[in-house]
């Protein structure tokens, strides 16, 4: 937790050292938006090993390189085009090292210009169309934290101290955990991907 004038980023690094060293034994992959799109957490990872795919936020130097690298093709086209196209090797001076980005430019049907995403990977052996399928999944991250505020007032933040926040969520949390193991563990396979039924407890 942390003051809410704060950027979204600020000490997660912090918070995700300890997580990705009880996990280094293990194949772990990060997935970010582009509010993390940051050299420390792109350390951190590769501190142990770990994968990562952040998004990057938009600037006139990537834009204009990618719309040196799109494919002229049919611009009348009634169909939505989506080109993929890599980067190996691209470096700014806020980061260590040069990493793989890979860009995705769609064009909607009978539009003329190219709208143009950005993702910063150590991924170098996977297709570009991969990785964007990789960082996609965090639609489902996504989806379960909407479930736990909508069910169990996770966002429920409103206490004078952080640690009355905090030890609330940790009760949202796990009260949260309880009912996804028993939807696993206990209900029949046809109900258990059902996301409501313990509305009704």
């Amino acid at each position: 937790m942390r003051p809410g004038n704060l950027y979204t980023s600020n000490g997660a690094e912090d918070f995700l050292r300890p997580i990705l060293q009880n996990y280094a034994s293990q194949d772990v992959l990060v997935r970010a938006d582009s509010g993390f799109a940051k050299p420390a957490i792109y350390a951190a990872c590769e501190a142990v090993g770990a994968k990562f795919v952040i998004r990057l936020k938009a600037n006139q130097r990537l834009r204009k390189i990618a719309e040196h690298l799109i494919t002229v093709g049919n611009q009348d086209c009634a169909e939505t085009e989506i080109q993929y196209h890599t980067l190996r090797n691209y470096r700014v001076d806020s980061w260590d090292k040069a990493y793989t980005v890979i860009v995705k430019s769609t064009r909607q049907e009978s539009e003329f210009l190219f709208r143009h995403e950005f993702i910063v990977s150590n991924l170098e052996k996977t297709f570009p169309q991969d990785v964007y399928q990789l960082y996609q999944q965090c639609g489902t991250m996504e989806d379960l934290i909407k479930e736990v505020k909508a069910g169990f007032f996770f966002n429920k933040t409103d206490s004078s101290t952080f640690v009355a926040n905090h030890f609330r969520m940790l009760l949202s949390g796990v009260a949260y955990n309880l009912i996804q193991a028993m939807k696993m563990l206990i209900l029949p396979a046809k109900l258990e991907k059902n996301d409501y039924f313990w509305f009704a407890l």
